[in-house]
């Protein structure tokens, strides 16, 4: 689609959508930054979807575990390859952007669109660094 429909008809409907869905949760005394976490968390889960999927898709009958309780530790980053290499591509996707924004020049408002929702989905993905923290220590 041409960038000027896009936002004409795309960039309304996803706002009324994310106002609803907040002003719902703000209804319930949910404060802002709850919200956000909550939203971040769900996104970065999504091997655990994507695998639940496919062994519903295959009819495979996963197993249940009990996760320990207590302390937590962080996760290795072995661990979290998919959120990195994807973080990692979007990343990449928004340096191709600005390079072919310098040198081509051509279809600017669509690179420009483009850019910024990797930009968007490479923020979202980098918070997978926030949540393997369990004392919540970030640590730069």
């Amino acid at each position: 689609a041409r960038p000027e429909i896009y936002v004409i008809f795309f960039l309304r409907y996803i706002g009324i959508t994310i106002y609803t869905f907040f002003q719902t949760l703000r209804e319930r005394q949910y404060r802002p930054l709850d919200i956000v976490k909550g939203q971040l968390l769900m996104a970065i889960t999504f091997p655990v979807y994507i695998k639940a999927s496919l062994c519903a898709l295959f009819g495979y009958k996963g197993r249940f575990v009990v996760t320990p309780k207590g302390s937590s530790a962080a996760l290795p980053l072995r661990d979290l390859w998919a959120q990195l290499m994807l973080a990692a591509l979007s990343f990449s996707a928004v340096v191709w952007g600005i390079n072919r924004l310098i040198y081509e020049r051509e279809p600017i408002a669509a690179l420009i669109v483009n850019m910024v929702w990797c930009l968007y989905h490479f923020m979202i993905l980098s918070s997978v660094f926030y949540f393997n923290d369990p004392e919540g220590k970030i640590i730069v």
